[in-house]
């Protein structure tokens, strides 16, 4: 009921006899309080309303929030972790050409030095092996021997090394032949000369080093080049 009828209520009332005043009374008192319980009860759900309304945007702005952070996030964390890998391969990159140039600095640094170990080491293996092999001396002195034209006469001259390693062997068995060992103190070790009336046939090991390590260093420097 509106309050103009409220009003009319109140006009009939003054109409109305002195026993009815009390009725319309109740009945004004009756409306009024249906009309202010009307219109708190309609604050209320205009205020829930907008409360809810608040919280369903409320929830919804986290929700959209969420799926905005976290895409971007991603998004993110994706080109980061795509730019420190990129940075990762190029240092790698980086750290490989320079372990590269560094291997080719080192051997261009020391590889006259690594030949020549190399080398040392090889002469070391020959030298004891010649010197331990009485097979092999008697071998090179029989074949200077077989190269002679004349055999009537032959002189050995050996290391005092090498004469202590031989002289209990026979050597060439060429009829007719006069062999002589000689120890000499000026040789070096594993150095021979045979010498006969036509001649002599000389094995002298640093010779033979120096042709080996002149043929050995260009093989080995060859298949060392990076």
């Amino acid at each position: 009921m509106s309050e103009d009828e409220i009003t009319d209520l109140s006009e009939f009332k003054e109409v109305n006899n002195q026993e009815n005043d009390s009725f319309f009374l109740e009945i004004q008192d009756i409306v009024s309080n249906v009309l202010e319980r009307s219109r708190k009860t309609a604050e209320l759900i205009k205020a829930k309303a907008r409360e809810e309304g608040y919280q369903d945007g409320f929830e919804q702005g986290k929700v959209d929030g969420y799926e905005k952070g976290y895409e971007e996030g991603y998004k993110e964390g994706y080109e980061k972790g795509i730019e420190e890998f990129s940075e990762k391969i190029e240092y790698l990159k980086a750290l490989g050409e320079e372990i590269l140039s560094e291997r080719h600095r080192l051997f261009e640094e020391y590889k006259y030095e690594m030949v020549q170990m190399v080398l040392e080491i090889s002469k070391r293996l020959i030298f004891e092996e010649l010197l331990t092999s009485p097979e092999i001396i008697s071998n090179i002195i029989n074949n200077a021997i077989s190269i002679m034209k004349e055999k009537e006469s032959i002189r050995i001259i050996v290391s005092p090394t090498i004469f202590s390693l031989i002289m209990d062997r026979r050597l060439s068995d060429i009829s007719g032949s006069k062999v002589e060992l000689v120890s000499d103190e000026r040789l070096d070790d594993g150095d021979i000369i045979v010498i006969s009336p036509g001649g002599q046939v000389e094995f002298r090991l640093k010779e033979r080093f120096k042709e080996i390590d002149e043929s050995f260093r260009d093989v080995f420097l060859n298949s060392l080049r990076p």
